[in-house]
């Protein structure tokens, strides 16, 4: 099972990876500030679902950690993705928390007891 370390961290490589890509997407300039912003909502959504369902006993996963959760998260991204502005807003914001979010799915996924459709 993912504990938390591995969530952050692997939340930390996503947010600077995807604020790269973002930047060259949208031909930006790679600023220092707007990445620590990034990896920083990146991190906030690796470890939200834990802070909704706290992982006190295995069992803990619910609706916070659910496949559902995960597509509502998928959809947040692909929405947020090609929004453009001329610094971070709220969009750029949810895009990372999301990114986030769902690699702490995605970690979760791959342990014996996975994921629920719904709760």
């Amino acid at each position: 099972m993912a504990n938390a370390k591995t969530h952050v961290g692997v939340a930390a490589g996503v947010g600077i990876a995807s604020y790269v890509l973002y930047c060259t997407y949208n031909q930006r300039k790679f600023d220092f500030g707007e990445a620590l912003l990034a990896v920083g909502a990146c991190v906030l959504g690796g470890v939200a679902p834990d802070g909704l369902e706290p992982a006190l006993n295995p069992w803990h996963r619910s609706l916070g950690h659910s496949v559902s959760a995960g597509a509502v998260s998928a959809g947040a991204v692909a929405r947020s993705w090609t929004a453009s502005g001329s610094g971070p807003g709220s969009n750029f914001l949810l895009l990372f928390f999301a990114l986030g979010y769902f690699t702490h799915l995605v970690l979760d996924a791959g342990t014996p007891r996975g994921l629920p459709l719904l709760m």
